[in-house]
C-alpha cells in the first residue's frame, strides 16, 4: 500500500489516491525521464524506509530496485492535485500472436541445460506476430564450441507449448548490453 484517499477528495472517482506521507514517488517514462504533465502515463517508482530491500534472487533485485527506487511495474498518471490514477501493469511479458509468454518460464527451462550458466529471454519486435521470444545464454566454463545455439533452442522448444517456442537464440559473453 503506497497511497491513501483523503476524505476531502472522496468525490474524485477512479483515483487510487495520494502517495502516503513520507513516500518518495515519481512517474517515469520508458526512456527513464520523469513525467511532468498531468495525465501523462508512466511507471510508478517509490522510495521509503518501509519499502522492501530486495528479492531473494539478486538479479531480480537489480531489475526492480534502481538507485534506491522500487520500480513497481504499475502504470499510473497524476492529475493537477497529485491524485494518482491506475492505468495498467507493465510486466516483463512477451505477446506472440496475442499469446502471453512470460520470459522467466523460458529462462528457467534454459537454465536446466548443463551448458547454460545464465539465461535471458526478451521479446523482439516483429510486425507479423507482435514480438518473437529470443533467448540469450551465457555458457558455463568449458562449453564454448561444444554446444550450438540450435541445440539449446531445440532443448527449450521440446519442453514448451508451440506458441512459447523460442524463435531465435544467441550465445553471448554477458547480458550487460541487453538489459
Amino acid at each position: 500500500m503506497v497511497t491513501i484517499q483523503p476524505l476531502e477528495m472522496s468525490d474524485r472517482l477512479g483515483t487510487i489516491g495520494l502517495p502516503l506521507p513520507g513516500l518518495g514517488h515519481r512517474i517515469v517514462r520508458e526512456d527513464g525521464t520523469e513525467v511532468m504533465e498531468p495525465g501523462e502515463v508512466g511507471e510508478l517508482h517509490v522510495r521509503s524506509p518501509w519499502i522492501m530491500l530486495g528479492y531473494s534472487d539478486p538479479r531480480d533485485t537489480e531489475r526492480a530496485v534502481v538507485g534506491g527506487w522500487l520500480r513497481t511495474g504499475d502504470l499510473v498518471s497524476a492529475d493537477e492535485s497529485g491524485l494518482l490514477y491506475f492505468r495498467g501493469v507493465k510486466k516483463r511479458m512477451i505477446k506472440y500472436k496475442g499469446y502471453p509468454i512470460f520470459p522467466r518460464d523460458l529462462e528457467e527451462v534454459l537454465k536446466r541445460h548443463p551448458a547454460v550458466k545464465e539465461a535471458l529471454v526478451k521479446g523482439e519486435r516483429d510486425p507479423e506476430v507482435g514480438e518473437r521470444p529470443v533467448g540469450y545464454v551465457v555458457l558455463r566454463e568449458g562449453y564454448d564450441g561444444k554446444v550450438s545455439e540450435e541445440e539449446l533452442m531445440d532443448f527449450v522448444n521440446s519442453k514448451v507449448a508451440g506458441y512459447k517456442k523460442l524463435r531465435a537464440l544467441r550465445i553471448v559473453k554477458s547480458f550487460e548490453k541487453l538489459r
